[in-house]
């Protein structure tokens, strides 16, 4: 009798950590595929809103990184980036990137997130057919002869 609760125990055991780890890894999912779908829309509402001022204006000129990032920036470095005294090469690297225009960043950097989570729903799932899978409880076991 105290083997049977031994493993019936385990099995209670071994059940609930994986679910912890299921539903840690299909939260991450879920947060992942939130920060896509924002990044992407942030994007597309920046690309219409300078095509709708381009079209009353007739003067294309979207927000660039630098734009975006001003207000964030602390002060020594957004005067480094005024006026650089040291570091010119990088100062060179980070012009020319925060020249870009931020809309298409911003539906860059929602594809990493995009694919990071399929890739968690995908591990989330093979862990999910994996336990699945595992010989569990005493009725195997029993069946086996093991016991």
């Amino acid at each position: 009798m105290a083997i049977r609760t031994y493993f019936r125990m385990r099995k209670i055991d071994e059940s609930w950590s994986w679910f912890i780890w299921i539903k840690i890894l299909d939260t991450l999912t879920a947060v992942l595929g939130f920060v896509a779908i924002f990044l992407g829309f942030v994007g597309v509402v920046l690309v219409v809103e300078h095509v709708i001022d381009w079209l009353r204006t007739g003067v294309w000129a979207p927000p660039t990184v630098f734009d975006e990032l001003n207000g964030l920036l602390p002060t020594r470095v957004h005067q480094w980036m005024m006026q650089p005294d040291n570091w010119l090469g990088l100062w060179q690297i980070v012009n020319v990137v925060f020249s870009w225009s931020a809309w298409w960043v911003y539906v860059l950097l929602a594809g990493p997130f995009y694919y990071g989570a399929i890739a968690v729903d995908r591990a989330s799932g093979r862990l999910s057919r994996e336990k699945a899978t595992i010989p569990q409880g005493i009725e195997q076991l029993e069946e086996k002869g093991e016991l």
